[in-house]
C-alpha cells in the first residue's frame, strides 16, 4: 500500500496527515505537530581569551585582555545588521551596594545574521583605574542589541560565568 501526506498550516500548528491513496485515512497515522514560533535570543559567556590577572594591588594600575563569547540561542538566524555593544564591567562582591565599574566598551560590533545556535567571540584589553579599591570584582559582559530586538529571554544578556561554568573575579589587596 502507497500513502500521499498533505500539511495544512493554521498559525503555528500544522496538521499533518498521511492518507492512502485510496484515500483511507488510518488514524494511527495522523497527527499534528505544533512547530516553534521563530525566535532570537542573544546570549553570553565569558570567553577563554583572558589575560587579566586574577589579583593585583590596589591604586596600582592592572590591565590585561578579556573575552566574551555571544551566542544566538534562537531557532532562526538573527536580523541583518544587527549589533550589540559589549560592556566589560567590575562589580564589587565585597560592598555590593558599591556602584559596577565600567572597564570597557566595545560599541557597534556585528552579529549580523548570526545563524540560529551560532556564536562570536569578541575581545578587547581593559585598563583598571589606579583609584579601584581594594576588594573583590565579579569580572561582566553585558551585551546590549543596538537596535531594536525582540528577545525571548533578557535575563540572560549578562555573561557572569564561562562556557564552564566559572566566574571571573579580581582580587585587589
Amino acid at each position: 500500500m502507497s500513502y500521499k501526506d498533505f500539511a495544512v498550516a493554521t498559525g503555528d500548528n500544522y496538521a499533518y496527515r498521511v492518507t492512502a491513496v485510496n484515500g483511507v485515512v488510518p488514524s494511527a497515522y495522523s497527527n499534528t505537530v505544533t512547530l516553534a514560533a521563530p525566535f532570537v535570543d542573544i546570549t553570553g559567556k565569558l570567553g577563554t581569551t583572558w589575560t587579566l590577572p586574577a589579583t593585583g594591588v590596589a591604586g596600582e594600575p592592572l590591565s590585561g585582555r578579556v573575552s566574551v563569547v555571544v551566542s544566538n540561542l534562537g531557532n532562526v538566524a538573527l536580523p541583518s545588521g544587527q549589533q550589540v555593544t559589549i560592556q566589560f564591567i567590575a562589580r564589587n562582591l565585597t560592598n555590593p551596594a558599591n556602584p559596577d565599574v565600567l572597564l570597557a566598551t566595545l560599541a557597534n560590533q556585528s552579529v549580523s545574521a548570526l545563524a540560529a545556535n551560532g556564536a562570536l567571540t569578541f575581545s578587547t584589553t581593559v585598563n583598571l583605574l589606579a583609584g579601584l579599591p581594594a576588594s573583590t570584582y565579579q569580572i561582566l559582559a553585558n551585551i546590549v542589541p543596538v537596535q531594536p530586538l525582540a528577545e525571548s529571554n533578557l535575563t540572560n544578556n549578562l555573561a557572569m560565568l564561562t562556557a564552564t561554568g566559572l566566574s571571573k573575579t579580581l582580587v585587589l589587596f
